[in-house]
């Protein structure tokens, strides 16, 4: 089972159990599925296939967590760079992952 499994099956089992939460926002196991599917199904739209790799540049919030679990659902590596970072810092990062 991989991480984007996990997801499917928690969402199965406990729906409505919050599976984020964030400041005063919570999103249960069904709703976080559900648009982690959504944003899977774009990305794959863009072009996204298993094996690529995810760049993520957010700051540590709800869609950070769904674009990675998006990007893991896809069989993607996930590469989260912290949001603080130089610009040259993000290019060497997204040149050697």
């Amino acid at each position: 089972m991989n991480v984007g499994q996990f997801l499917t099956e928690a969402a199965s089992s406990f729906p409505t159990n919050p599976a984020i939460v964030h400041g005063e926002r919570s999103w249960s196991y069904a709703e976080f599925h559900s648009r982690t599917s959504q944003l899977c199904h774009a990305l794959r739209e863009l072009g996204l296939q298993k094996g690529d790799n995810l760049a993520v540049l957010m700051t540590n919030c709800g869609p950070m967590l769904e674009t990675m679990f998006a990007g893991f659902r896809l069989g993607c590596g996930v590469v989260p760079i912290n949001f603080r970072l130089h610009p040259n810092e993000f290019a060497y990062i997204i040149d050697h992952s």
